[in-house]
């Protein structure tokens, strides 16, 4: 999880990269209407339309299917650290092996100490690479798919944001464990007003999101969404 951080300045540009081809109907859809299938790389699929986007990412023995809000405008790969925006919206999805800063003794540990590490392990990074944001110390566990997880907060200083109105940025961080892989997801904040907001959508994004046993393709894809209805 080496390159977290900057990913997270760089979300900002994602905006400016890949898009998706546009809806063909200008009418408004609704959230039952045909979905959008498709491939972004060979390890994500995307189904989409006018509210939601379907995900489905394979990483190396890690696969799961994931619900965002919106649809996704623009896609970018932080070499395998991917990010989608939907207008306003980023979710970042990074992952790393639990062996980067885990003993063999540590391996062991619960799935909660093993996220407690990962936080003071990111806490280390930050401070010996001189990044020095402010983490917030307080953290919520959520079940998601039975899996612990966990939100924390970014803010970085004034002096250090680059989006034009000193405005805090702010990251929340829902961190999950499947495995030996880490699985961190990202929803940047750019005013402290939306922290709320993003906070809820984060949770939705962690509820949504479902481990698979096998790869996901596009067909699997498209059972999930009738499977739920979306």
């Amino acid at each position: 999880m080496k390159n977290l951080l900057f990913p997270c300045f760089a979300l900002l540009l994602s905006f400016g990269c890949h898009s998706l081809r546009p809806s063909a109907s200008p009418v408004p859809m609704t959230p039952n209407s045909v979905f959008q299938y498709g491939r972004l790389d060979s390890d994500v699929l995307i189904a989409t339309n006018e509210n939601l986007t379907v995900l489905g990412i394979n990483r190396e023995n890690l696969n799961f299917i994931v619900v965002l809000d919106g649809k996704i405008l623009n896609f970018r790969d932080f070499r395998g650290q991917y990010v989608f925006s939907a207008e306003d919206k980023a979710t970042q999805f990074v992952f790393t092996k639990k062996s980067e800063f885990l003993t063999e003794k540590g391996m062991r540990h619960s799935t909660k100490l093993v996220l407690g590490f990962h936080y003071l392990w990111e806490k280390e990074y930050q401070e010996k690479n001189g990044l020095l944001y402010q983490i917030d110390p307080f953290y919520v566990v959520l079940k998601t798919s039975g899996k612990d997880s966990l939100i924390h907060r970014f803010e970085i200083p004034p002096d250090l944001q680059t989006n034009g109105d000193k405005s805090v940025y702010v990251s929340l961080a829902g961190t999950l464990v499947e495995q030996d892989t880490v699985l961190t997801v990202i929803n940047p904040v750019l005013k402290i007003n939306n922290y709320k907001d993003r906070e809820s959508n984060l949770s939705r994004t962690l509820n949504s999101l479902q481990f698979q046993k096998e790869k996901v393709n596009l067909e699997s894809l498209r059972n999930y969404i009738l499977s739920k209805n979306l």
